[in-house]
Order: structure tokens, then C-alpha cells, then sequence
């Protein structure tokens, strides 16, 4: 028996990103045989709004693209145009680059735990790492000196705004005083937590080759067992000079796709605090290369990728007279909402649905690009 019940209920205008999610499955009592995910506002093409566009609208246009990893599309979108115009940016703003998108990890990691813990019925962990999140975006609001976090700063040439030593050392106060402290809370409180390991262990789980066919990438690739980072494997900016492990696991279940974002997070700080002394040695207080647009570009088109903060985020660029004649941006969202529900096994239920939905990493609004 089909039935179709709503997950997420938005009555917004379908122009607004969030709209209506519905699942639909093949019901077998309380089991499910089945699942699709429907969802309906976001089945629209987004990259359409982009062409004809100059590069500098689109700029301003392209963090509008995701809430959750503002700040990623605008490096993909900025390296693929410095690829086309060939801009070397100056290594400052590669650096300072760096922090801004671990910066928006750790807060991505943060917002799929409250998801996650909510499904489970931790809710005031879910209020904790909320919290926390919003010292994360503070901060990324006081490096761009505005409130609206989906504004630019990471901007094809460099950094838009000037990023002072004062808010630097502010944000390594913050971390080494209050957030690695309040990880070991998080791993005692919540992680470590029987109840927590009882209900996701071996649960939910994806085998390591359906994940393989399915071309999964990120957290969800790690979670199975291989070891895989673009950040590692084709570094970009000044990721080559910092070091940090690739965790993994043995088997792709509920717990340990929890606990990776847990490792994320670990990393993120790392990289932190590396990219925090690299900027300390640079003395180039250049942070932005000026490009003319108007000059006569290099290649006409650019294909980029970066380790998304759920996967593998790549753009397919391409720019005739200054002007956008194709874009595409690919999200690891596509793959997890529309590919993957369905390849698990087992005998699962319809309140189960929720929890691994949100193990999942998927931001809606990223699905169609």
C-alpha cells in the first residue's frame, strides 16, 4: 500500500528555498519496503537564475544558494573563475579562506547534530550544539562586518572585507577557552552515551559498495571505511600544508555516521589552529587581486570541486564576454535525498524514518541544483 505523508511543511511562496517534503513508501504494516523522498518546492533549477549574469552579480547571487554551506559555494564559484581568468590569489587570503570554510564546518557538523539529536530525543543536547552553532556564525558575521550571514566574503581574487588580528585572536581565545573545552562534554554527555550507542548501533546501516555505486562522497564515504578527502586528495588553497587524519570506520551504521561529524569537528579545529600560525608567518597583507573582466580570459570554461561540508561540492563554469553562459553546481545532497534511501536493509519502521534521514547530511535545498 503507497502512502504519502508530509516530513517538512513550509507554507512559503515555492520561490522560497524549504518548501514541502513528503516521503512516500510501500507500506507492510508498520514497516516500510520502500521510500521515496519528494521533494516538491525544491524541483526547480536554480542555476538557470545564474545564466546571462555577470560575474560580479552572480557573486553576489551564488551565497543564496545554501544556507548551511554558504560560504563553500562561493570558494568553489571563486576558484572556478580564477581558474578562467587565471588570478593568482595572494596566499593570505588563502589562508584566511581556510578558517572561513572550517568555521562553516564545525556550524554545518553542529546543525546535523541538533537534526540528529532531535530524531533521537536528545533535545537538550539539540539546544546545546544550537547554541554553540550561533557563537560559530557570530563570528563569520563579525569577519564580514554585517549581520546577514548569506552575504559575501569569499569573492573570486580573494577576501572582500579585511579580516583584523584583533578577530583572529578573538576566535582562537574562543576556541582554545571554551570550544575544545566543551567537546569533552559533548563525547561524555552525548556520544559516550549508552542510550545513545544502544539505539544506533549497527542500525541504518549503508554496505560500503552501495555506497560506492551510488558515488557517495564525504562524511558518508569515511563513515564506511574509505578514506577519502578532496581536502587530502587534491588539495586546494593551502590545505597541502596543514596536517590532519582521515578517520574511518569499519561499517557505515547510525552511530558512527554520528560520531564522524564528532571527528569533523576535531579536524575543522585543527585546521584552525594550523591556518592560524601559517598566518602568523605570511607577511603579505595582501588579501584581494583586483580582475578585469573585461580583459580577454584564459580558458572559457572551469571545472572545480572541494570537499563540500557533506561531500564533494564541484561547479562546471562557463563564461563567454564576461558573462555566465553555463553553470552547474553538483551537491552530495542530490545523491544522499534521492539515491540512497532505498538501498538500506533491514527491517525498519516508519519512526526510524527520521534518524536516518538526518545521518544522512542532507540540505534540501541543495538537492536540484
Amino acid at each position: 500500500m503507497i502512502k504519502k505523508f508530509p516530513f517538512i511543511v513550509n507554507n512559503i511562496s515555492p520561490d522560497i528555498a524549504l518548501g514541502n517534503i513528503t516521503f512516500e513508501f510501500n507500506l507492510d504494516g508498520f514497516s516500510f519496503q520502500d521510500l521515496n523522498f519528494n521533494f516538491e518546492y525544491e524541483r526547480k533549477n536554480r542555476n538557470r537564475y545564474l545564466k546571462g549574469q555577470s560575474i560580479k552579480t552572480a557573486t553576489k547571487l551564488i551565497p543564496k544558494l545554501s544556507f548551511v554551506q554558504s560560504h563553500h559555494f562561493q570558494e568553489v564559484f571563486s576558484l572556478a573563475v580564477e581558474d578562467i581568468y587565471n588570478v593568482k590569489i595572494p596566499d593570505r587570503a588563502k589562508i584566511l579562506r581556510m578558517i572561513i570554510l572550517e568555521i562553516e564546518r564545525i556550524s554545518a557538523s553542529l546543525l546535523f547534530l541538533s537534526a540528529i539529536s532531535s530524531s533521537l530525543g536528545f533535545e537538550t543536547f539539540r539546544y546545546w550544539v544550537l547554541k554553540d552553532r550561533e557563537n560559530f556564525l557570530s563570528v563569520l558575521k563579525t569577519f564580514k562586518k554585517d549581520e546577514n550571514i548569506l552575504n559575501d566574503i569569499i569573492v573570486p581574487g580573494g577576501i572582500k572585507k579585511t579580516i583584523y588580528n584583533v578577530e583572529i585572536e578573538r576566535l582562537n581565545e574562543f576556541l582554545e577557552k571554551y570550544f575544545e573545552r566543551i567537546l569533552l562534554d559533548y563525547e561524555k554527555i552525548f556520544f559516550k552515551n549508552i542510550s545513545l550507542i544502544s539505539k544506533t548501533k549497527n542500525f541504518g546501516v549503508f554496505k560500503k559498495e552501495i555506497l560506492r555505486k551510488n558515488n557517495a562522497t564525504g562524511l558518508l564515504l569515511r563513515s564506511c571505511g574509505i578514506k577519502f578527502d578532496l581536502r587530502k586528495n587534491a588539495p586546494y588553497e593551502m590545505y597541502k600544508r596543514v596536517d590532519f587524519p582521515i578517520y574511518n570506520f569499519e561499517i557505515s551504521d547510525l552511530y558512527n555516521r554520528i560520531l564522524s561529524l564528532y571527528l569533523e569537528i576535531k579536524n575543522s579545529i585543527t585546521i584552525i589552529k594550523s591556518s592560524l600560525k601559517l598566518l602568523n608567518e605570511t607577511s603579505d597583507e595582501n588579501i584581494l587581486e583586483i580582475i578585469d573582466y573585461e580583459e580577454k580570459i584564459g580558458n572559457r570554461f572551469s571545472f572545480k570541486r572541494i570537499e563540500g561540508v557533506n561531500g564533494e561540492l564541484s561547479i562546471y563554469l562557463e563564461v563567454i564576454d564576461s558573462k555566465i553562459e553555463h553553470i552547474k553546481f553538483t551537491s552530495p545532497s542530490f545523491i544522499n535525498g534521492l539515491l540512497l534511501m532505498n538501498k538500506l536493509e533491514g527491517d525498519y519502521k516508519l519512526f526510524d524514518i527520521p534518524a536516518i534521514y538526518s545521518s544522512l547530511f542532507i540540505v534540501p535545498m541543495e538537492v536540484y541544483l
